[in-house]
């Protein structure tokens, strides 16, 4: 009888060990999903900012909203259109990934989530600056945002409402200069929708 209850014990133990393996691995495999499709994602954002970047640098710098020149349907309908466009524009697909523009001073010029805060109740842009704005655990975000674009570019994480939950989230931004302009251009996604 002890000998059975040994091999009984081992194979318990082997068992386990096996059900604890795949455990550990079906979490391992979903979460190397996840981190990829963040990874894709990401690389996905910065392609789209770069892009919008480059086609932003033959229109954006015939404002300048930094000397408090307005972008409007009458003095600059092209562009005043283009960016009403941008503001409708989710960069991923099924994903609250919109585009914003800033200027350097921190003027909102388009916001996708929030177009409010960009245009005026008479369609001029730039209508707010955003400059003391912080994200949800007190960092000021207009500032790591225009810092990080100064710098050639790059990621930003950073806690912000989703306009479509209307919940507080982790998202990250890439963002970066416009060429030959005074503006800001990105977008982000949520890390924690999913």
């Amino acid at each position: 009888m002890g000998k059975y209850l040994k091999i009984s014990v081992a194979t318990l133990v082997i068992t386990i060990s096996l059900l604890l393996i795949l455990v550990l691995f079906y979490i391992y495999v979903v979460n190397t999903k996840r981190i990829t499709n963040i990874m894709d994602q990401k690389t996905a954002l910065q392609n789209v900012v770069t892009t919008l970047s480059h086609v932003l640098e033959n229109v954006g710098g015939k404002v300048d909203t930094t000397k408090g020149e307005h972008i409007n349907h009458q003095n600059t309908p092209a562009l005043a259109e283009l960016l009403d466009s941008l503001e409708r524009v989710l960069v991923l697909p099924k994903e609250e990934a919109y585009v914003f523009i800033m200027d350097t001073t921190g003027q909102e010029i388009v916001n996708g989530g929030n177009p409010e805060l960009a245009r005026a109740p008479d369609g001029s842009r730039p209508y707010r600056n955003l400059s003391g704005v912080a994200d949800g655990s007190g960092e000021k975000l207009t500032e790591k945002i225009l810092q990080t674009a100064a710098a050639g570019g790059g990621f930003v994480e950073y806690s912000w409402k989703n306009p479509h939950t209307k919940k507080m989230g982790n998202k990250v931004a890439y963002v970066r200069t416009v060429p030959g302009t005074e503006w800001v251009v990105g977008s982000g996604i949520y890390m924690d929708t999913k």
